[in-house]
């Protein structure tokens, strides 16, 4: 079984693409129930200079009616991460769109999830952030 895995710091010019390389949406693992298939579906973003994802993200927030889960937006200020999340669908919750006008950064992730695993909480909705060696890191994956 592979899943894609996004990590990133805010010293790496590109997110580090750790099992499979993402290659768009519908490239991960699938869940069946019936006779329909869902995932859990990941952005990411990296520029030369700070950048906003403003007409990219409210698309990849449609993705939401089949993960309706929890969503995550994680970026740098600075060397320091932050990750806004909330145990809703994306496309319905208003500070999803508010956390697309603030962040602003070299490097961003967003997930949008579907639970195969895990009660629908903020603490299961990525990325997920850790401190190791001096920096900040960022990490969401798909299955």
């Amino acid at each position: 079984m592979v899943a894609h895995v996004l990590a990133c710091s805010p010293t790496h010019i590109k997110p580090v693409v750790l099992c499979n390389l993402l290659q768009g949406h519908g490239q991960g693992l699938k869940y069946t129930r019936g006779n329909l298939e869902f995932m859990c579906d990941l952005f990411a973003m990296s520029c030369n200079d700070e950048d906003r994802a403003t007409r990219s993200l409210p698309i990849f927030s449609e993705y939401a009616s089949r993960n309706p889960d929890g969503w995550g937006i994680g970026w740098f200020e600075g060397n320091n991460a932050v990750v806004h999340r909330a145990a809703c669908r994306a496309d319905w919750d208003d500070a999803f769109f508010d956390s697309i006008d603030e962040a602003r950064s070299h490097n961003l992730i967003a997930h949008i999830r579907y639970a195969t695993q895990g009660e629908p909480n903020d603490c299961n909705c990525h990325p997920f952030t850790r401190h190791h060696n001096g920096r900040d890191w960022m990490l969401a994956h798909n299955g």
